[in-house]
């Protein structure tokens, strides 16, 4: 993670997010409340005189205070969802629901009222401390994954779609959600032992979490 840099007054990091590892740490970090500022893209429309509307897509940098987050299940984006409380010279889109995709290698500010601690120690832990070994399972309705993530990059170790996320014929069934994550958990404890892992994290709705909340605490 590259610290650009940290301001207590306004209990804001700036940082370059430049593993998995760092991805998922700060998702886990964000709350509902807090802003996130990004260069992004969003398309605007204009209505000429005639009547006819013209379309493109313009880079902005936009500050949304979070309502909602996800991840990519392979865990190469993070995402936050919420509703634009800056946008430098468009004025107009302030207040309207928009999507901030956090990735490798961009720069993300983050002002968290409450959390600003939290995220000052990992900007500080981050200059001095090496990447461990992070193993991720991730789901939501459409896929499970078990994600090995570290200093040498990403690595898939399981990936199961499930009946949301793909059709099958009539003499086959997919997985549900839920089933999906179960065959995703089984690999867990085979991957800690052989990959020496530091840390397991999971990712998933709280709908699928309690589904299976007694196995992930067991793994």
């Amino acid at each position: 993670m590259r610290v650009l840099g940290i301001d207590a007054v306004k209990r804001s990091v700036r940082l370059i997010p430049e593993s998995g590892v760092d991805l998922v740490n700060i998702y886990r970090s964000v709350s509902p409340g807090d802003l996130v500022f990004s260069e992004t893209t969003r398309e605007l429309k204009r209505e000429r005189a005639t009547g006819e509307v013209d379309s493109r897509r313009v880079s902005i940098r936009i500050g949304i205070e979070v309502e909602k987050k996800s991840a990519d299940p392979a865990t190469k984006r993070i995402s936050f969802l919420g509703r634009i409380v800056s946008a430098e010279g468009y004025e107009d889109l302030l207040k309207k629901h928009h999507t901030v995709h956090i990735e490798r290698g961009r720069e993300v500010e983050i002002v968290s009222r409450e959390g600003f601690a939290r995220f000052e120690a990992i900007a500080r832990r981050s200059r001095s401390t090496p990447v461990k070994r992070m193993l991720v399972l991730s789901a939501d309705d459409e896929r499970a994954a078990l994600v090995l993530i570290s200093d040498e990059g990403t690595r898939l170790l399981r990936y199961v779609e499930s009946s949301s996320g793909v059709k099958f014929g009539p003499y086959r069934e997919a997985a549900s959600p839920v089933e999906a994550l179960r065959e995703a958990l089984e690999d867990v404890g085979e991957a800690v032992e052989r990959y020496r892992v530091d840390e397991l994290v999971v990712v998933a709705p709280s709908a699928l979490l309690d589904a299976v909340g007694s196995e992930v605490r067991r793994a």
